[in-house]
């Protein structure tokens, strides 16, 4: 089941947002103009069979008087450059602005090919080249790479690269770099592996494996890539002051899994895909409560994330079952106002309470805009349940004309009433179930509950919590007499009412077997988004009570956030883009649906999809805030999950198996990326730290992604994830810190 490990990706998607509001370094420089030259290799099928060639590409900066971000594309015939091209150059600029600081603002950069040319394995060469150019380096003219970036400056797979190898040879190169893990790879042609050492041998080609953008560019240009190190490599911990924060955080969602729990339980037998995910979200409570016990809180609350997200949607079926079974049409949209009405107004009360907190440290400001960030992934979310919602009512108006016209073959929906609701709001006390509300002419208020009573006894049996109770009163049989000893005001007393039988629901619509199953799906799509939605909005809640009030290095100016905010947006909107045009477009024509038929199915398998998916729409169509924190918490949150998918589909070729779940990658590079990804991490916390920055979250990030990366594929792509991310949060604070110190840009080449 994939939302199990995709769950977790909630916990954090956004902290690669601290690593882009520094002072940079080149800022205070004077921008020049400079151009570096590379071949760009490519591969193609031709009515002779597959060939490769090469394109030259000129990667040029020059100073920008307007003062805004400008990245430009230039070709030499109408559309030779594609959608994933430009993603590649727009992924290649924030790349540079990560690993150098610099201010591309004073800068407009330009990508100009020669021919036709798309897809992103040039992304590497693109970054190495656009570097340079920044540096005023050269890159050697008989060396050439291909390989994808991913977020961390490591080279992902691609393929063809036999053919490219071959297109490099006729053009005259003498070195192709290829992503590590990738000596043996597919010839189109012959339809098998082969060495691609031992191919560019024959061609006079040497060809080598390289991780990192680190050892591309020493190779390519002959100079190293200015990288601030730390003098010493301590493992990162996580303060004992942190620690509490986290636990207690932890311990809000393991009493919220609890109540699930029990709603499972009480629902008695559950039909085979329930009961699977009830599993799952069993295991992952006792992964962590075994974490709990040993003080790993960071890991307990990713495995809690996971057993929540499971939990709910056990839940979800289970209620969306009920609701259109015994209220039909009627009784499906009031169980889905049940669930957006509080989420809704919980979405307006944190973004109004966000635009009244003044970020007074860099590290308010992150938790800021984490906030944000996961308050416009609800938003989103909110809006997706709506559209699905819709549809939903779209259906049942469709099967509402058609029984006009005529019976349907066959029937479904409608059924006998169910039980009247008690009609009590209530939570768990120190002492007993607490009613917090009680409805109008409900059986509550007739029985003579008020707000205030603490209930401690139905029928003689202990009220064990809050949802145990509601479950039984709302599913107590017709008729049946209901003895409750409350607590009231230091006293006790029985109330009794009797159970009645719910008024008749609205006759469903007439269905067919095939429309019916249609509903059924949007329906539970529907209130999943709108359950993610509030589930993200105490995540979020979670993550300003977490990072909200450390100190340290004071907020940056708004400026700079804007112009942050700026790149990262349209930087998100490309990668969209470019992951629907490399991971999805494909298989959508494969699977013979329109690419809008398959997102849908897709955002059913994978929820790190849903919600980049969620955030892309809720950017485009929701302006929640004026706040810079709140486009560029939203914006970086899109871009990093985006550029995640893209490595897993792509560079890692992940494919899925039965219920979504993962079963196969490239393991040999998943592992360096990993191996690299850990050290990496600690060396930037370590760095971090030496300047007098705590990066909090990056911590957090570390301890979490040490647990995953011993565990499944899928555990093992959220701990690359985590790690990503924390590399980025220590280093951009360390960048905000001062400590980040390159060496002067070279003069350019004459």
């Amino acid at each position: 089941m994939r939302r199990m490990r995709a769950g977790t990706r909630i916990l954090g998607v956004a902290l690669c947002v601290l690593g882009i509001i520094g002072t940079p370094w080149l800022a205070a420089r004077t921008a020049l103009a400079r151009e570096v030259s590379v071949d760009a290799l490519w591969y193609g099928l031709r009515a002779d069979g597959p060939t490769g060639g090469a394109s030259t590409v000129i990667v040029g900066v020059e100073p920008n008087p307007r003062g805004s971000l400008r990245v430009g594309f230039y070709e030499d015939v109408a559309g030779g450059s594609g959608a994933t091209w430009r993603a590649s150059g727009w992924m290649a600029s924030v790349l540079a602005y990560l690993t150098l600081g610099v201010d591309l603002s004073q800068y407009r950069i330009s990508f100009d090919v020669a021919g036709q040319i798309d897809g992103p394995s040039a992304g590497g060469l693109l970054t190495a080249a656009l570097l340079a150019a920044l540096l005023g380096d050269t890159v050697r003219p008989d060396a050439t790479m291909t390989g994808i970036i991913n977020p961390d400056g490591t080279i992902g797979p691609v393929g063809g690269i036999p053919h490219k190898i071959d297109g490099a040879a006729d053009r005259g190169k003498k070195l192709v770099l290829v992503p590590y893990g990738q000596r043996y790879d597919v010839d189109i042609k012959l339809k098998r592996p082969v060495d691609l050492v031992e191919r560019g041998r024959a061609r006079g080609v040497e060809v080598r494996e390289v991780r990192h953008l680190a050892e591309v560019y020493a190779t390519l240009t002959g100079r190293p890539l200015p990288l601030t190190k730390p003098t010493g490599d301590p493992p990162p911990e996580v303060s004992p002051a942190l620690q509490t924060k986290v636990r207690d955080r932890a311990q809000g969602l393991f009493r919220r899994c609890q109540g699930l729990a029990a709603k499972i339980k009480a629902a008695g037998k559950l039909d085979d895909a329930l009961q699977g995910m009830a599993g799952q979200a069993a295991r992952s409570l006792t992964l962590a409560d075994q974490a709990f016990g040993q003080g790993l809180f960071a890991v307990a609350y990713d495995r809690l994330v996971t057993a929540t997200v499971l939990a709910e949607s056990v839940v979800l079926g289970l209620e969306v079952s009920r609701a259109f079974r015994e209220g039909g049409e009627a009784g499906a949209r009031r169980y889905l106002e049940s669930l957006r009405k509080p989420a809704s107004a919980k979405l307006d009360a944190l973004i109004k309470r966000l635009d009244q907190t003044a970020a007074r440290t860099l590290a308010d400001g992150a938790a800021l805009a984490e906030g944000y960030g996961m308050a416009t992934e609800a938003a989103g979310s909110l809006l997706l349940g709506q559209m699905r919602e819709n549809e939903m009512n779209a259906l049942l108006k469709q099967a509402a004309e058609q029984n006009r016209q005529g019976p349907a073959p066959t029937a479904a929906g409608g059924g006998a009433p169910g039980p009247q609701p008690f009609g009590t709001e209530t939570a768990d006390g120190p002492s007993g179930v607490v009613v917090r509300s009680v409805g109008r002419g409900t059986l509550a208020e007739r029985a003579g509950l008020r707000p205030g009573d603490v209930m401690l006894q139905l029928n003689g049996v202990t009220v064990p919590n809050a949802a145990t109770f509601q479950q039984w009163m709302d599913h107590a049989p017709a008729g049946t007499q209901l003895n409750i000893l409350v607590g009231r005001e230091g006293r006790t007393m029985v109330l009794t009412a009797v159970a009645l039988a719910a008024p008749p629901a609205p006759a469903a619509p007439t269905l067919s077997a095939k429309a019916a199953e249609q509903v059924g799906q949007k329906l539970y799509e529907a209130g999943f988004f709108l359950r993610v939605a509030d589930l993200l909005l105490d995540l979020a809640e979670d993550r300003l009570a977490v990072g909200f009030g450390l100190g340290g290095a004071p907020a940056p100016p708004a400026a700079a956030l804007g112009k942050s905010a700026q790149l990262l947006r349209t930087s998100a909107d490309a990668v969209m883009n470019y992951l629907d045009g490399v991971v999805l477009q494909g298989q959508a024509t494969e699977a013979g649906v329109s690419l809008n038929v398959f997102r849908w199915a897709f955002m059913t398998q994978d929820l790190e999809y849903a919600l980049a998916y969620a955030t892309y729409v809720a950017l485009n169509q929701l302006p929640l805030s004026p706040s810079p924190y709140a486009k560029l918490g939203a914006s970086m949150m899109l871009y990093s999950t985006a550029s995640s998918l893209i490595a897993k589909y792509y560079s890692l070729g992940a494919e899925l198996g039965e219920g979504g779940a993962i079963k196969s990658v490239k393991e040999k590079p998943l592992i360096s990326m990993l191996d690299f990804a850990l050290q990496n991490t600690r060396e930037s916390i370590a760095l971090a730290k030496q300047n007098g920055v705590d990066p909090v979250f990056a911590t957090l990030y570390y301890e979490a992604a040490r647990s995953l990366r011993e565990g499944s594929v899928e555990e093992k792509l959220t701990a690359l994830a985590y790690l990503w991310q924390a590399t980025a949060h220590a280093r951009l604070l360390t960048s905000l810190a001062g400590g980040l110190r390159s060496i002067p840009a070279r003069p350019a080449a004459r």
